[in-house]
C-alpha cells in the first residue's frame, strides 16, 4: 500500500510488545510506508502522551498495525479477494489462509498488485503504473503453559513509476507547466510499462518474542527484531544509464 503521511512515524507492532519502528521511512517524509494491509487486522493510533512507550521520537503520532492473536483449530481457514479498478486498468489478489498444527499456530498472507498509466478526463497520465507484491507467516505456540512465544516475517516489493511531467529540470519549464492543459510527455494511449524516472522498495522484517512466566508476579520478555529495507531511485539520465539507480539507500 502506498499512502503518503507527514511528520507522523509508522509502525509494525504486531501484538509482540516490542518497539520496533518502520526504518524504511529514515530518508524522508515524502515517501509513504512499505506495508500491505492485508497483514493487519487492528489499525491504532497514539498521540502525545500515549506514545511515550513508544519512544521519544514518537511525541507528534504514530500508528500501530498489528494482527488478531492466533487462536487454535487444526482445519484450514482463508479468504481470497479480488481486487480490480477501471483507472489505470489494475487487477490484483490477496490470501490469507489460518491453520493449526502441533507446532503452533500459523497465518500466512500474500498479495499482488499491478496498474499501468491513469488517466485524467481527457489524457492519459503517462508512466505512472506500479506492481506490488508482498508475503507474511506469523507463528505462535503457546502449547506450553508458562512459555509463549511469537515470530512474525514479511516482505514487501513495489516498483513505482512517476510521471516524467513532475520532474522539472529548469525554471523555464516550470513555468510553461503550470500553463500547459497537459503535462509534458504525455501520451494519448494505454501503456504498463514502468520506464525511468521511477522507485523500486524492497523491505524484509523479522520479529520473534519469548514470554515466560515464574509466576502471577513475575515473568521474562525477550524479544528481537532484524529490518533490511532497499530503495533504489531511478532517473532519465544521458548514456543509456537510466537503469542504472541514481539514488540508493540501504538501511538494516
Amino acid at each position: 500500500m502506498q499512502t503518503h503521511h507527514t511528520r507522523t512515524l509508522w509502525q509494525q507492532n504486531y501484538h509482540l510488545k516490542s518497539r520496533h519502528p518502520q526504518e524504511g521511512q529514515q530518508w524522508g517524509n515524502d515517501h509513504a510506508p512499505e506495508i500491505d494491509p492485508n497483514t493487519s487486522d487492528k489499525i491504532s493510533i497514539y498521540k502525545g502522551a500515549s506514545a511515550i512507550k513508544y519512544g521519544l521520537s514518537t511525541l507528534g503520532g504514530l500508528v500501530v498495525l498489528e494482527p488478531n492473536d492466533l487462536i487454535y483449530d487444526p482445519h484450514w481457514h482463508g479468504e481470497v479477494k479480488v481486487l480490480g479498478q477501471t483507472n489505470g486498468r489494475t487487477y490484483g489478489l490477496q490470501t490469507a489462509l489460518r491453520k493449526s498444527t502441533r507446532w503452533g499456530n500459523t497465518k500466512w498472507t500474500g498479495s499482488f498488485a499491478n496498474s499501468g498509466d491513469r488517466h485524467a478526463p481527457d489524457y492519459f497520465l503517462t508512466n505512472t503504473g506500479n506492481k506490488e507484491q508482498s508475503l507474511s507467516l506469523l507463528w505462535s505456540n503457546d502449547h506450553v503453559s508458562r512459555s509463549y512465544r511469537k515470530f512474525y516475517y514479511s516482505f514487501y516489493q513495489n516498483e513505482i513509476g512517476i510521471l516524467r511531467g513532475s520532474h522539472i529540470g529548469n525554471l523555464t519549464d516550470l513555468k510553461e507547466a503550470f500553463t500547459r492543459e497537459e503535462p509534458f510527455f504525455t501520451q494519448d494511449t494505454f501503456g504498463n510499462a514502468i520506464n525511468a524516472p521511477r522507485q523500486n522498495v524492497q523491505h524484509h522484517l523479522a520479529k520473534y518474542s519469548h514470554k515466560y512466566t515464574f509466576s502471577d508476579a513475575y515473568s521474562l520478555n525477550v524479544d528481537a527484531a532484524l529490518q533490511v529495507n532497499l530503495r533504489q531511485e531511478y532517473d532519465v539520465r544521458r548514456g543509456g544509464r537510466s537503469n542504472t539507480p541514481k539514488f540508493r539507500s540501504f538501511i538494516i
